[in-house]
């Protein structure tokens, strides 16, 4: 969700070293090849692979069910299956799941983060995102700018003064406009154009994730499964739209 936090999780799930890759084959299966990582989202936010893996994430599917893995240069081997769209990939400890279709690979919660990612084979494109609803211009009873001020990530109930010391709480918000539109942003980050039906509970972010939301008072929260997060926002009444640039 945060880059630098995302990344900083994710070299805390580093993998161990894995088996040496085995010689290339000539290939005759129809969905072997070199699948590259193009996209990565995290909780419905978009990431920067680079950022996670500057020396790239690749897995080459081979014949007779061998594939090879590059992730951030360690290099290694394995095994996949495919039933139907079903895709599922083994070796050296790690295990990953998803599917596979006209050259399209995504992969669903690695290393159990609820990061998601789509590897591309050469000239295979990247699936339509669906537009988040129109909202018709429908006036809102909960319109205004909410600054994050609380999260419990698996239990653990992070205040304001921890997320402060973690450099997260700067820049984090929801904005949410009268006309049913607005903006997510955390620290550092551009942030996701969204639209919100208030009378079913619902954010529509601009990246096609669609996440409930519950309004207590003056307090929104907004709970990721993926990740077991809850993340709490709290109405500033004295705060106007323009606090969003910052």
């Amino acid at each position: 969700m945060l880059k630098k936090t995302i990344a900083l999780l994710l070299c805390l799930c580093l993998l161990p070293a894995l088996a040496a890759c085995g010689a290339q084959e000539a290939a005759s299966d129809p969905n072997a090849g070199l699948y590259e990582a193009a996209t990565a989202e995290m909780l419905g936010i978009e990431v920067d692979i680079s950022d996670m893996y500057e020396k790239g994430f690749s897995i080459e599917l081979k014949d007779k069910g061998k594939c090879a893995f590059n992730i951030d240069g360690q290099k290694g081997s394995g095994k996949w299956t495919l039933d139907g769209e079903a895709l599922q990939v083994e070796g050296g400890g790690l295990k990953m799941s998803g599917t596979l279709s006209e050259g399209v690979m995504t992969l669903e919660n690695l290393f159990d983060l609820g990061l998601n990612m789509t590897l591309l084979r050469e000239g295979a494109q990247l699936p339509t995102v669906p537009a988040a609803p129109e909202t018709g211009g429908a006036a809102s009873g909960i319109a205004g700018y909410y600054p994050l001020f609380r999260a419990v990530i698996e239990g653990v109930d992070y205040d304001y003064d921890t997320l402060s010391e973690l450099d997260i709480v700067d820049g984090a918000y929801l904005l949410l406009n009268e006309d049913g539109t607005g903006e997510i942003g955390f620290s550092g980050e551009v942030p996701d154009a969204l639209t919100y039906d208030e009378e079913a509970a619902l954010f529509y972010i601009a990246t096609g994730e669609t996440f409930p939301f519950t309004l207590e008072g003056d307090q929104i929260s907004l709970y990721f499964e993926k990740s077991d997060m809850t993340l709490f926002y709290k109405l500033d009444s004295d705060a106007g739209e323009s606090e969003a640039a910052g």
